[in-house]
């Protein structure tokens, strides 16, 4: 056991892997294990871990699998994690040598072990790798407590963040696999467990991050066009989730709203279907037509780009 896992998904990134695991091995805090699973990589990822790993002092697991996408990923390595917290960094971003140590500080500070069963992590800010521009809104307060649908939703809190979870939290919320589909938001889980547990928000930089031209970030709408089964559960789960304690802002009612028949549209799931399984009431149907259109664009500007 350990306290912490390191998760890092690699798909044909062996030309940033190096920094990333340099920074992790400069971390204050060396109770660790790193997990690295690729995802179907051509350009010699393999050779290159098996080369470099005696090289640091943190234990370094390596699996393959063939490319069935991050979320999967993600899941074998939450079911291999020997840590009590599981944290996430992408192959082409950067740790900062205390970014373990301060989670862990915060966390221990700002949660006591009586509350902790309803705490699930803590979550920072990340900077852009070069010119260090903050990505992403600043959080209302320099610490904050609250759940991921109410930061996002309610507070209206944008940008890529970094956080570390509870482990046998993350265990009981994998991320949903559906047949022939390579991609799923991620908020589908953080929404998730924003239903049953809060996170300490801090206004803190933990990580730098370097944005490539192929990855998830720059081709989001492309991927859930591609994955549309996916998008379609995202957005019908955001939707079941309102209620008395979770108002979203209207903003994002609407938006979701239309998203879901968008994506349903490229799910082929048939109208009747769509109206019958809108977790809202009958009423915001009216958007159906706006839904369309948006799955109509996308098949004029993705599937013939």
């Amino acid at each position: 056991m350990c306290k912490f896992t390191v998760f890092i998904p690699a798909y044909n990134r062996v030309h940033t892997l190096e920094r990333l695991l340099i920074s992790i091995e400069r971390q204050q805090f060396k109770n660790l294990e790193c997990i690295i699973v690729d995802d179907g990589s051509t350009d010699g990822t393999n050779k290159f871990i098996e080369k470099v790993k005696k090289e640091f002092t943190y234990p370094i697991r390596y699996i393959y699998q063939h490319n069935s996408g991050k979320h999967v990923a993600r899941n074998t390595a939450i079911e291999l994690a020997r840590g009590d917290f599981f944290l996430t960094i992408d192959s082409d971003d950067t740790l900062y040598p205390n970014t373990l140590q301060k989670m862990l500080e915060i966390w221990e500070k700002e949660v006591p072990i009586k509350s902790r069963s309803k705490y699930v992590g803590v979550e920072g800010l990340c900077v852009r790798m070069g010119d260090k521009k903050q990505l992403g809104d600043r959080f209302p307060e320099n610490v904050y407590h609250s759940n991921h649908l109410d930061t996002r939703f309610k507070m209206d809190i944008k940008g890529d963040k970094i956080r570390f979870i509870r482990t046998d939290v993350f265990r009981e919320n994998l991320f949903p696999v559906i047949e022939g589909e390579k991609f799923i938001t991620e908020s589908t889980v953080w929404n998730k467990i924003g239903l049953h547990y809060k996170t300490v928000y801090v206004n803190e930089v933990f990580a730098e991050v370097e944005y490539q031209s192929d990855g998830l970030s720059n081709n989001s709408l492309i991927n859930r066009v591609k994955n549309p089964k996916g998008g379609r559960l995202y957005y019908k789960n955001f939707l079941s989730y309102i209620s008395s304690e979770f108002k979203p802002k209207s903003k994002y009612v609407i938006r979701n709203l239309i998203n879901y028949f968008r994506f349903s549209f490229h799910a082929k799931v048939s109208l009747n279907k769509q109206i019958k399984e809108n977790p809202l009431k009958w009423i915001y149907n009216c958007l159906l037509p706006v839904g369309y259109t948006f799955y109509l664009i996308d098949k004029l500007k993705i599937y013939k780009s």
